[in-house]
């Protein structure tokens, strides 16, 4: 809750008053960590099914969303070379929004929780170099 302006200036202030603040670094980088191309992520997720979830790390998902979705547009097509037009209509608009649309937003998902693992370890890293910090330099209270 704190504004990342003036925790970056309070951390660089005690940085250079003393070198063993040094580690507080962590804060400035835990504050601008951010994982890079959302958009190439999701774009992979959407010319192909189940590519965008691979990529974040989660393969089985990723070859369940593209067996899926080959499913859904397999049985469209059947349905459809069998002249049951209406049936592959009411399959289209029922199963490709929701598996279909629904691997992208997995996709977004996905990217998200692995962006937040990354920020708890590097949390976890700048949280033992401010214990460290505390038994250094413990707070005497009056």
């Amino acid at each position: 809750g704190l504004d990342s302006l003036k925790l970056a200036y309070e951390a660089r202030k005690l940085m250079n008053e003393d070198s063993c603040f040094k580690c507080l670094a962590c804060l400035n980088e835990l504050n601008r960590y951010e994982r890079k191309h959302k958009a190439l992520f999701i774009i992979a997720s959407t010319i192909l099914p189940g590519s965008g979830s691979i990529a974040n790390g989660n393969i089985l998902k990723g070859f369940n969303s593209l067996i899926i979705n080959a499913a859904v547009v397999s049985s469209i097509y059947i349905l459809a070379k069998h002249n049951l037009y209406i049936n592959a209509v009411l399959w289209g608009i029922g199963f490709i929004p929701k598996f279909y649309f629904g691997n992208i937003l997995l996709t977004d998902k996905l990217f998200d929780e692995k962006e937040d693992k990354e920020k708890n370890k590097l949390a976890k890293k700048c949280e033992f170099a401010i214990n460290k910090i505390w038994t250094d330099y413990p707070v005497k209270w009056k």
